[in-house]
């Protein structure tokens, strides 16, 4: 299934949505840091660019407060509805969704005073060929808690089936399993499985035009 398939499936929406706390949890310090790079403060009105179901998109309303305005795009029609239904449950009135290919943006502009993008720009080129200057990466560390492997595999499962795995044969999945319980296998102890990783954090700016 291709990427953008894959994504936009109500299948994956409702498995994102099921990770959500987990997301919290583990990506905590590195969204409060891109919140923080954005320079996000009251009145700011902010695109939030492959949005999901908005995790981030949240804590960016926070922040603009009532006078700003986030808007969250994402090709996921479902995963938008979800962002929509956790604003209106959480009684904030400023967030608006646009179903949008974050490689075919349609916005007006200098229509925003920050973007910001949480797991879907990979690597600094994508900064850099979108337009922006003096681009700054850095690296921020993370452990990933698990009960147990057993356990992170069943989280994860959906997701990497309907992905690569999906457009394997049932034995090419089930070695390639087995080689990612090997790899893995070294990170699990007594505290169940600690996984080490890392974020990239990237901060540029970009020109206005003047109109």
């Amino acid at each position: 299934m291709p990427q953008s398939g894959l994504w936009s499936s109500s299948e994956m929406a409702e498995h994102w949505q099921q990770d959500v706390e987990r997301r919290r949890q583990d990506f905590a310090e590195a969204t409060q840091r891109m919140l923080e790079s954005a320079g996000l403060g009251p009145g700011d009105h902010v695109l939030d660019i492959a949005a999901g179901t908005g995790d981030q998109s949240i804590l960016a309303a926070r922040r603009v407060g009532p006078g700003g305005s986030i808007l969250a795009t994402d090709i996921s029609a479902d995963m938008l509805g979800i962002a929509a239904r956790v604003a209106q449950q959480e009684g904030l009135t400023t967030i608006t969704t646009r179903v949008m290919d974050a490689q075919q943006l349609d916005l007006e502009d200098n229509a925003f005073d920050a973007v910001i993008c949480r797991l879907a720009l990979i690597f600094e080129r994508e900064l850099t060929e979108a337009g922006f200057d003096e681009v700054i990466t850095r690296a921020l560390p993370f452990e990933s808690h698990y009960a147990s492997l057993d356990a992170f595999l069943q989280s994860t499962a959906s997701r990497l089936t309907a992905g690569v795995m999906g457009q394997l044969r049932k034995p090419e999945q089930q070695h390639l399993l087995g080689e990612v319980r090997q790899a893995l296998s070294q990170f699990e102890g007594s505290h169940g499985l600690v996984a080490p990783a890392e974020l990239l954090l990237g901060v540029g700016s970009k020109e206005m035009r003047l109109c």
